[in-house]
């Protein structure tokens, strides 16, 4: 949106998220590196993993 483009110029990065069709959640943070423009795109999972999914303790249940 143009107050984000506004917003990024001032601070000179921005994090937004970004839905591909119901299919994929990204992440995104749009940055300056060595004055240009760069940016980092994370993959947002759509299912969170349980405790034992993660073989965590199971302490932290509760």
């Amino acid at each position: 949106t143009e107050e984000q483009k506004e917003k990024f110029l001032q601070s000179k990065s921005l994090d937004f998220s970004y839905t591909l069709e119901d299919r994929a959640r990204f992440r995104i943070n749009v940055f300056f590196q060595r004055g240009v423009v760069s940016s980092a795109l994370r993959l947002v999972p759509s299912k969170i993993p349980t405790i034992e999914e993660l073989n965590l303790p199971l302490i932290l249940h509760q």
